[in-house]
């Protein structure tokens, strides 16, 4: 019976200090706020592809020499513009969302 009572201790300090009980003198929740923040959709900001990354993807995906690379905005888009010389001689021109990575 004593050692239960010590381990009904132990579990509830444990408990408290990992902070898992509110304190005594804890704030009321606004639970409009709480509310509000489960509603709310999380966003996430995207990272761009780069000029360098779309490079290696044509490359991997083309293959041949790169000629010239540059961005540009296209509708609003940034889009990069990728030149590449075939083996056979043939110039290519590949465009790359930098948004989405999909090649058009």
């Amino acid at each position: 019976m004593h050692s239960a009572r010590r381990l009904i201790s132990a579990l509830l300090l444990t408990v408290l200090a990992l902070g898992l009980l509110p304190s005594a003198n804890a704030a009321p929740l606004d639970r409009n706020h709480e509310r509000a923040q489960r509603v709310r959709p999380i966003v996430m900001a995207k990272a761009e592809m780069s000029l360098d990354a779309a490079v290696a993807m044509v490359r991997e995906r083309f293959g041949g020499k790169v000629i010239s690379a540059s961005t540009t905005d296209q509708g609003g888009r940034k889009v990069h513009v990728i030149k590449l010389l075939s083996d056979q001689g043939r110039v290519t021109t590949v465009k790359v969302d930098a948004q989405s990575g999909r090649i058009q």
